[in-house]
């Protein structure tokens, strides 16, 4: 287990992201208060250990933003978790 430096909600209020500082977004999801942690969804590619780089979520929830030690943004799909864009 990693230490999780910043989190966001989705907005549909059912998952919760956390940067974690094993370089990746771990998800939970949020049933009645219970979180559970979702392993199918994996956003990783970028490098945050050590840093307390944020992570959020597009107005509509299609896309997950994580930052990175270098400064740059990784985009990610939410449905697919694959890297959309790096900025």
């Amino acid at each position: 287990m990693h230490t999780i430096t910043a989190t966001a909600m989705h907005p549909s209020g059912e998952f919760y992201a956390g940067q974690s500082a094993d370089n990746q977004v771990v998800i939970y999801e949020n049933k009645g208060g219970n979180f559970r942690r979702i392993r199918a969804k994996k956003f990783d590619n970028h490098y945050c250990a050590g840093y307390a780089c944020a992570v959020d979520f597009s107005y509509d929830g299609q896309f997950l933003l994580s930052g990175d030690e270098r400064g740059r943004i990784y985009c990610y799909d939410w449905k697919t978790s694959k890297a959309y864009r790096v900025l």
